[in-house]
Parts: structure tokens; sequence; C-alpha cells
């Protein structure tokens, strides 16, 4: 068994296995440890052009604050009045209208109206990398706000995909009639939730899975017809309980036969809200010990909470479907990736990534590309079958073999990228994330 080192970030303890190379946080400046699985997932992850390996270097901060510097290009919940740089319309966006940069509306952005292409550049050897990046970022206009298509009737909503009549909805995709949620995949006619997943008529509910009629709930999994629910799976008409498994019938963990349950809630339920919420504080505080349920399905978990039919996970939360995953969170069906935030949907090979998604492979340091996109390199907002890109933004369509936005035939793309990324290792930009200072937000 590893070994298990306890050190201290960001005022929180976390725990990361004593490993082959201890490093002081270039960020936070306190040590963690790079492990053999650290390495081998390195390994696994790199790519190869022209049959040349491409290698990662081990990271120069830890778990924690690499995560920082990814999220702090994503903004998931503010959004903005402001006008379209494009008509001088207003529009409603989750760039604030101080950003230096240019934002369109999604429409405008999605069509043929500009040309990302239009704004390539040379790449200079004698210069950083970022530095250039950040010339190109202050020349391409961004979209509104981060939608994958279809979308209809969801104008307020952000970070979203496959949306239908949804209002304040944030980070959700394939839902349809739900109202103020966040982190909510395939469910609809909810209100007021935050992680729900195949979940329907449910309120005011956090961390739900596959349940249907519950309201005011918490860490739930395939429950219906129920409320005040903690810690409960697999029950069934059950009113103020916690920790319960494949029960039915149940008022404050006391089974009922189903005419007395029938009796009872409807005393209950016709109470005021605050005096039911009352009762069943009174009956859990100091009984209830709040802790997430068992991985459910899922095999080899460690140091992660909320995963579900999985296998191969470490320093991770709330997860679905996925396999071989380490130092992640708020991903679906995924397989292969590390320092990865937010998404997934059929993704695969993925490293030091920010919302990234539906139907992806072999994206490396980039934040905001979906749709069919694959083996990019340093790219934020490129859309739609995109491939094969370096150091680009807002390519849409099919658009392959750019570096800075400017095209090249697939030979002289693949001659340039490994000079690049030879560069890159010269000026110690070779295998950091996206510096927070150029982020949009």
């Amino acid at each position: 068994m590893q070994q298990e080192t306890i050190i201290k970030v960001n005022s929180e303890r976390r725990e990361y296995p004593l490993g082959e190379e201890t490093k002081i946080c270039r960020h936070c400046e306190v040590s963690f440890d790079i492990t053999d699985k650290d390495l081998e997932f390195l390994d696994r992850l790199s790519p190869s052009i022209t049959g040349q390996k491409i290698e990662f270097p081990t990271p120069t901060m830890c778990p924690e604050c690499r995560k920082i510097h990814l999220l702090a290009w994503r903004n998931e919940r503010t959004l903005y009045k402001r006008k379209c740089d494009a008509t001088g319309k207003y529009i409603i966006s989750h760039f604030p209208p101080d950003t230096p940069f240019k934002v369109y509306e999604e429409k405008i952005w999605n069509s043929d109206y500009w040309d990302a292409k239009e704004y390539g550049q040379d790449f200079d050897f004698k210069r950083p990398f970022f530095e250039q990046f950040a010339e190109l970022q202050k020349k391409i206009p961004l979209p509104a706000t981060a939608k994958s298509l279809p979308m209809e009737n969801a104008d307020y909503c952000n970070n979203c995909g496959s949306l239908k009549d949804s209002y304040l909805c944030f980070n959700a995709q394939d839902t349809e009639n739900c109202y103020y949620c966040i982190d909510t995949w395939y469910s609809s006619d909810c209100i007021d939730c935050y992680c729900t997943y195949n979940s329907k008529l449910c309120h005011e509910c956090t961390i739900a899975y596959d349940s249907y009629n519950v309201r005011y709930a918490y860490d739930i999994r395939n429950c219906r017809d129920g409320a005040f629910l903690l810690s409960c799976e697999g029950c069934q008409n059950c009113y103020g309980c916690f920790g319960l498994t494949n029960q039915q019938y149940h008022i404050y963990n006391t089974s009922y036969s189903p005419e007395d349950y029938k009796k009872e809630i409807q005393k209950l339920l016709a109470l005021p809200f605050a005096e039911q919420k009352a009762k069943f504080e009174a009956f859990y505080t100091g009984k209830y010990i709040k802790s997430p349920l068992p991985n459910t399905g899922s095999e080899n978990i460690v140091q992660s909470s909320n995963i579900i039919e999985s296998k191969n996970v470490f320093g991770s939360r709330n997860l679905q479907d996925v396999e071989d995953i380490r130092y992640a969170s708020i991903l679906h069906e995924t397989k292969l990736a590390m320092d990865y935030y937010v998404w997934g949907h059929n993704a695969e090979r993925i490293y030091s990534c920010n919302q990234i998604g539906n139907n992806v492979h072999s994206i490396y340091f980039s934040s905001s590309c979906w749709d069919n996109v694959h083996d990019l390199f340093y790219s934020f907002y490129c859309l739609n079958g995109t491939h094969d890109c370096f150091g680009c933004i807002g390519l849409r369509n099919n658009e392959s073999y750019c570096i800075l936005n400017k095209q090249y035939t697939r030979e002289e793309y693949e001659k340039l990228v490994p000079q690049i990324i030879k560069h890159m290792r010269e000026t110690g930009e070779w295998g950091e994330p996206f510096p927070p200072k150029l982020s949009s937000f």
C-alpha cells in the first residue's frame, strides 16, 4: 500500500500519495509529490506528431493550484448586459462591459460575418508563446456566452448545451424546463437544484441522481416521491429520513404501513414549510453525520467523492461514467484524463483543460473547446470539428492545421509544432496552463 503524506494547501488539509519526486508549488509555495501514477498518466496522455512522441514535463504546481489556474478561465454564473461589438445591440454575456476583448452575439459569432483566420499571425521564435497568444486574443471576437447548440428558449443560461425552456441554468446539458439549476444533466422539470443527473420533478435537491419527485434533499440516488431526505438510496415514499437504503413508507426513519403513511404525510404536508424544516432539523441534528454516499457502482476510487459508475479515479469529485481519471471534477462519460474540469460527454485523452466536451479527444492546455474537436494545443473557443491546431482562438467548422490562427499545410504544421514546443520548453512555458492574467474574465 502506498504511503500517504498530508500537506496544507489554501488552509485546507489535502492528501497526496508519497511519490517519486517532491516539488515546491511555484504558486502557493507548499510541497507536493509527483507520484509514479502521475508519471504514468503523463506518459499515457503524451501525443505523437509524425510518429514523434511529445512528452509533458512534470507539473510545477500542486493539484489545487493547477485547478485554480484552469478555472480562472471560466465564468460560470455571472451574466452582464452589454453591447455586441458587431451590431451595437444590447445582449446578455458572461463577459463584463469593460472587458478589453471584442464580444459578439452568439448568432453573429457563429455566422459567416467574420473569419477567425483573417487574424492569423506568424510565430515569432524570439518571443514567448503566451505573449504572442495574448496579442491574438485582443483581436479575436468571443461569443457572448458559452453554449453548445441546439438551445431553445434558454437565453439566460450559460456554459450549457442542448437546453430547452430553461432559465438561469448553468453548467447544464440535455435539460428541459429547469430553472435556477447548476450542474444539471439529462433532467427536466427541476427548480433550485445543484448537481442533478437524470432526474425529474425535483426541487431544492443537492446531489440527486436518477430521482423523481423529490423535494429538499441532499445526496440521494434512485429515490422517488419523497421530501427532506439526507444520504438515501433507492427509497420511495419517504419523508424526513436519513441514511436509508431501499426503503418505503418511512417517516423520520420509522416504518409505516402504506395506509398509515398516507394519513401521517397529509398531516405533515399541511404544516407551513418553516415548521416542516424545523421538525426535520430537530430530528436529525446530533444523529446524522454528513458524509457522501459510497461511490455507487465504482471500483478503485481513491480520495474522491460522488463518483458514479466509474473506474480508476483519484483526487476527484462529481464524476459519472468515467475511467482512468486523475484530479478532475464535474465530468461525464470521459476516459483517460488529468487536471480536467467540467463537461466531458464522450471525451478522451484530455490534459490540463477546462470546459471541454461533446465528442472530443486529445485536447491539451485548452479552454472552452467543444463539439467534435480533437488534437488541439493551447486553444480557446475552437468549436465544431476544429482539429490539429496550436495556439488558436475562435476557429470553427472543421478548420485544421493552424498556428496562432494562421493556416498551414499539414506538412508545414507537423514540422513547425515540434519546433514551437522546443521553444516553449526553453522559455519554461511548455506544460503550463494558460496564465490567469490572460483570462478573458
